[in-house]
């Protein structure tokens, strides 16, 4: 869709994605995908990322007729797999799968392991602080039977 240039458009200015989009007769959010993907040519105050936006309709007006000439992106569809391929891609999953299976029941091993470890050591650190404290209200209680004699 060309635009004719006018040159009134040569001075325009535009303020804003608003602005830009409804003079380009598209969505705010699509000019927006437009610069990031194809180069709409706004420019930003102090060249800030997210400061707001201005362009001139010069700028847009050319910008719309060289859409030809941009590179449009292209989809490629992707080859069917033969079936001696697909094949061994689900044999090549499938020992993946296994493989890690067996991993995670070792590490799930591992870790059961462990925590009964930690928890006996909470036991004996328990037992451990219990007899310090028996020996602390001892020794104090025969202190003082010492010394209030």
């Amino acid at each position: 869709m060309p635009r004719q240039t006018t040159p009134e458009s040569q001075v325009t200015v535009l303020h804003g994605w608003k602005e830009v989009a409804h003079y380009l007769r598209m969505g705010i959010r699509t000019v927006q995908r437009y610069e990031r993907t194809l180069d709409l040519p706004v420019r930003r105050a102090d060249g800030k990322a997210r400061a707001s936006v201005t362009a001139t309709k010069a700028d847009l007006d050319a910008w719309v007729n060289a859409a030809p000439y941009r590179r449009s992106p292209q989809l490629s569809r992707p080859q069917p797999a033969s079936p001696a391929h697909s094949l061994e891609i689900l044999r090549t999953n499938l020992a993946r799968g296994t493989h890690l299976r067996k991993e995670m029941a070792r590490l799930g091993n591992e870790l059961r392991f462990a925590v009964e470890r930690l928890r006996t050591s909470f036991r004996y650190l328990e037992t451990d602080v219990r007899v310090q404290r028996a020996r602390r209200a001892t020794d104090k209680a025969e202190y003082d039977r010492v010394n209030s004699a």
